[in-house]
């Protein structure tokens, strides 16, 4: 499998639902067999800049706060949400789990526009 056919089922996937951080290095992991946390780092970095300039929008995670609705970070700048990323992914050293932030939602006023 290619990242653009992991991009396109991460897409499809974030037009019903929440997608957070470890689905996205686990699509990397399983489906592009990237085993390395530091090589899936910057596979999974890469895949999250092309969801942000496909609509989706980073926030808080459901464990960060118990939410019901998805709580967006004022700052939507692909680089800083990466820079957040890779702060948080070298400080745990571990592929992310499911409470590890951000999430990602689709923007509503961009729905179905991949």
């Amino acid at each position: 499998m290619d990242k653009k056919t992991v991009l396109h089922g991460l897409l499809s996937f974030a037009e019903d639902d929440w997608l957070g951080l470890w689905v996205i290095a686990n699509d990397v992991e399983e489906l592009l067999g990237i085993e390395d946390p530091m090589a899936n780092l910057e596979v999974t970095i890469g895949l999250v800049t092309d969801l942000l300039q496909c609509g989706l929008r980073a926030g808080d995670s459901p464990a960060a706060n118990s939410a019901v609705h998805f709580q967006p970070w004022p700052d939507q700048d692909p680089q800083v949400v990466a820079d957040f990323i890779r702060r948080q992914w070298t400080q745990r050293r571990a592929l992310p789990s499911w409470g590890d932030g951000p999430w990602f939602a689709m923007d509503p006023g961009r729905r179905g526009l991949h």
